[in-house]
């Protein structure tokens, strides 16, 4: 049982010596053998040295270079997963950055929400008061006019040539009175208006009929002029008193003008008041969004630049000296891992500006 075992042992090697280690010189010797024993020392000097022209043919620098690609392989993947990691990280802290931007629109929104119904009541009271302003303006131009009416009328009355007679009465009577100051019913002091002067025209008729044996013709038209000149006296001072109302009645009418005035001043600046404190909310809200959003993309570049320089500082750690194929390699990769995240840096930062334009141009259009 052994032995046939051993003889299945030996053609199997005998074949495999047949297919892998002879060649043309090797097969001569081998048919030349005929025992068992000369055979074996064959197979036992032939393996030893198919064994050495293996070793001696096979090229080690090609298998070095399979393995140091292998390894920068390797290294290449390590290196990818953990800017994965650290993308992912980046890009969840841009998440809850961004969830926290949309919690301060919408906090922004709600505000100017309240906001533009006290503007709208606001630019209503501001148009009734424009309004009103426009109304008493023309209501001031109309008692401009009256007023210029009133005094172009006392003017033309102390201009017109009644009056110059009157006066000239005046002094005229002036001089009859101190003449005539032994008569009991001339005196000059005396007020008279139109309703004693009937009184004072019968006691001239009596007089007249008393005095008519004693006093001469002089003296009747003395008194005739004394009368007259007593008549353009109180049509002179009605005249006067005219003026004097209507004098009055201009500085009332001044009065209410200067407080018309001051009232729609006073209105105008409670106005400007009013519009200032809402043009000052409107604007800190503005500023605080502004500041907010600043903040924001300087934190968010500020994240970038350290992972960027963290990146290529752990590259830096994990690389081995290298051939210079090698190293160029893995500068060049370095490069475009670097002009990879600059270019996501630059898109973050124009999202980020596009962003701050639309809602910049949102709040303008909603003031």
């Amino acid at each position: 049982m052994s032995q046939s075992i051993m003889n299945e042992i030996f053609k199997l090697v005998l074949n495999y010596i047949d297919q892998v280690c002879f060649d043309g010189a090797q097969q001569k010797k081998w048919s030349q053998c005929k025992d068992l024993d000369s055979q074996l020392q064959f197979i036992r000097d032939a393996i030893p040295q198919k064994i050495n022209e293996a070793t001696k043919n096979y090229d080690y620098e090609a298998l070095e270079k399979q393995v140091q690609k292998y390894e920068h392989e390797i290294r290449k993947h390590i290196r990818m997963e953990q800017q994965i990691k650290l993308y992912a990280e980046s890009l969840q802290q841009r998440l809850e950055e961004q969830e926290g931007v949309n919690e301060c629109l919408s906090n922004t929104k709600q505000l100017v929400n309240v906001i533009i119904p006290n503007f709208q009541s606001l630019k209503k009271e501001n148009q009734q008061l424009i309004e009103q302003i426009k109304r008493l303006q023309s209501e001031n131009y109309m008692l401009k006019s009256k007023l210029n009416e009133v005094n172009e009328r006392i003017n033309s009355h102390q201009t017109s040539p009644v009056c110059d007679k009157s006066k000239n009465q005046d002094s005229y009577h002036i001089k009859n009175s101190q003449r005539y100051q032994t008569i009991d019913f001339v005196a000059p002091k005396q007020k008279l208006n139109s309703r004693n002067i009937e009184d004072h025209s019968k006691q001239y008729a009596e007089v007249k009929t008393q005095i008519s044996n004693t006093i001469d013709s002089s003296i009747l038209k003395m008194l005739q002029n004394r009368r007259d000149s007593l008549k353009l006296n109180d049509a002179y001072k009605s005249s006067r008193d005219s003026s004097t109302i209507e004098k009055n009645d201009s500085n009332k009418i001044k009065s209410c003008i200067n407080q018309q005035r001051a009232a729609s001043q006073q209105q105008k600046t409670q106005h400007k008041q009013m519009m200032d404190q809402s043009s000052q909310q409107v604007r800190t809200t503005t500023e605080n969004v502004k500041f907010d959003l600043k903040n924001q993309s300087d934190n968010l570049r500020a994240f970038l630049n350290t992972q960027s320089f963290l990146c290529n500082k752990k590259s830096k750690a994990n690389s081995r000296p290298e051939n210079r194929y090698n190293k160029s390699h893995s500068e060049h990769q370095n490069a475009n891992s670097n002009y990879a995240d600059i270019q996501k840096t630059n898109k973050i930062q124009k999202e980020y500006l596009q962003f701050s334009q639309n809602y910049q141009k949102y709040l303008d259009n909603q003031l």
